[in-house]
């Protein structure tokens, strides 16, 4: 259903990441999802107070200014509290298999540039960061009385306030997985979603693209229940390093005993990527694999008829 009275929304509501269909054509699309948290910052609030705002504030703005170097098309989703998160859509197997090396760099860059700024008092943080996906079916206004959630299990809202301004939220249980994983990023990593990593797995590598090396470099370092996810089944906390061999030089002596993922880094109780193919299989989760691969495949053709490119516009 469209909307009659059009004018309810600013003009950026309908343009806000250039939707690849007509409204008329209502389709989901694949949506990636970035979180970057500093860590220790509680405690860093209390033990410099006087400079954390300048510290944090340089955060948020170097973070925002690498995602959009590295992702023209990024949107600012949301802050909470010490969090940034971002959206953007997935149009194609390129910004696929790109997507979890660039978001590392942001990481690592951002980090070097707080350092560097702040040689001294930033030494105590640290950041941690979070990638995960989701088909989303864009909905506005009186739309949402008829959407049928089998179209896709998740949602994006348009919020219109009294001043007319806008934002973009999403709702879904897709949505909540990222933000329930996010809890196992380490500093100075990245945690993915197990959806997120199995389409990589799943989707034929591109000319000049090195899969085996991004894949190596993604591993199971734990399985852990999450209430309410996966249907409570124990979920694979998958974190991306550039180098594993060196890993265990990054952690201080007791970090062993704090964390558990950590210790099992430790002892060699990680798993390859490729375990993911079991898994989705026993769970019967790989249907739900394939439908990502057929909204990527339709997506990909509808953003190559847009001239290759979309073009970002500013955040709201």
């Amino acid at each position: 259903m469209t909307l009659k009275a059009r004018d309810k929304f600013p003009p950026f509501a309908d343009k806000i990441d250039r939707d690849l269909y007509p409204e008329e054509k209502r389709r989901p699309q694949i949506y990636i999802f970035f979180s970057f948290d500093l860590v220790s910052s509680t405690e860093y609030k209390n033990t410099h107070k006087k400079e954390w705002p300048k510290v944090f504030a340089q955060f948020y703005e170097s973070i925002k200014r690498e995602m959009k170097t590295r992702f023209p098309a990024i949107k600012v989703w949301k802050y909470i509290g010490d969090e940034v998160l971002f959206y953007k859509t997935l149009n194609s197997k390129a910004q696929l298999f790109e997507t979890i090396p660039e978001a590392f760099e942001v990481l690592t860059s951002s980090l070097k540039h707080l350092d560097n700024s702040f040689p001294v008092i930033f030494k105590p943080l640290s950041i941690k960061g979070t990638i995960w996906c989701a088909p989303v079916v864009i909905v506005r206004g009186e739309e949402l009385e008829n959407l049928h959630m089998n179209e896709a299990p998740n949602i994006a809202l348009t919020v219109v306030y009294e001043n007319n301004n806008s934002l973009r939220d999403f709702i879904g249980p897709d949505i909540d997985t990222g933000f329930r994983i996010s809890r196992y990023a380490g500093k100075e990593k990245l945690v993915i979603s197990a959806d997120f990593a199995y389409l990589l797995l799943e989707t034929e590598a591109l000319a000049g693209v090195s899969k085996d090396t991004l894949v190596q470099n993604l591993k199971i370092v734990s399985y852990e229940d999450l209430k309410g996810i996966w249907k409570d089944r124990y979920y694979p906390i998958i974190w991306y390093f550039k180098d594993w061999e060196k890993i265990k030089e990054y952690f201080d002596y007791d970090d062993r005993f704090k964390s558990k993922i950590i210790n099992n880094i430790i002892l060699n109780q990680i798993y390859p990527l490729e375990e993911l193919r079991r898994i989705f299989r026993q769970l019967k989760f790989d249907k739900d694999i394939r439908n990502l691969l057929e909204i990527l495949k339709e997506s990909e053709k509808a953003f190559e008829s847009k001239n290759n490119q979309l073009v970002p516009v500013e955040d709201p």
